[in-house]
């Protein structure tokens, strides 16, 4: 009898921990080394989890480099020409005359690389340009950028970014 609770416990124990555990996606990039970049902010909820990476000896206030990766958990099947209009209206909505390029897109993929660049914002005179990746993952939606305080992507940002694909 002893055996047998013993044995009942360590089935639970071995089970609770199969269940306890959850797999994890996660989208790695690899960042230019010369910028040292460190986590500026780390934000998780429910619905997303947000990290933004600034150069080490850079502020928020003062940047002229930042990545962006966003995971909208559970948002799947939305199909790349609406992420990247999703992307585009939002820039719309800040900036003044923002333009957009496709780099790439690949629906049957589910991902898309493309850029908007920003000569002025409604609240701010300064440029910005994004450099985006979206990639539709098996947990929800991944959103990067890297953005440069620009009127343009530079050529060989976008060049390099194609040949790597």
């Amino acid at each position: 009898m002893r055996k047998a609770f013993y044995i009942l416990g360590l089935l639970a124990l071995v089970s609770s921990s199969l269940f306890a555990q959850q797999k994890v996606e996660k989208l790695t990039f690899p960042l230019p080394a010369e910028y040292k970049f460190k986590v500026g902010s780390d934000q998780e909820n429910a619905q997303t989890h947000f990290i933004e990476m600034i150069p080490q000896n850079e502020t928020f206030d003062n940047w002229s480099i930042i990545f962006s990766s966003t995971l909208a958990k559970g948002v799947k099947g939305l199909g790349m020409d609406k992420a990247v209009d999703y992307m585009y209206t939002t820039a719309k909505n800040t900036a003044i005359d923002p333009k957009l390029t496709i780099i790439e897109k690949n629906e049957s993929g589910h991902w898309a690389l493309f850029t908007i660049e920003t000569a002025k914002y409604k609240v701010s005179p300064k440029p910005e340009s994004q450099l985006f990746y979206v990639i539709e993952g098996s947990s929800g939606l991944f959103i990067n950028s890297i953005a440069l305080k620009q009127k343009k992507i530079p050529c060989r940002i976008c060049n390099e970014m194609e040949r790597d694909i």
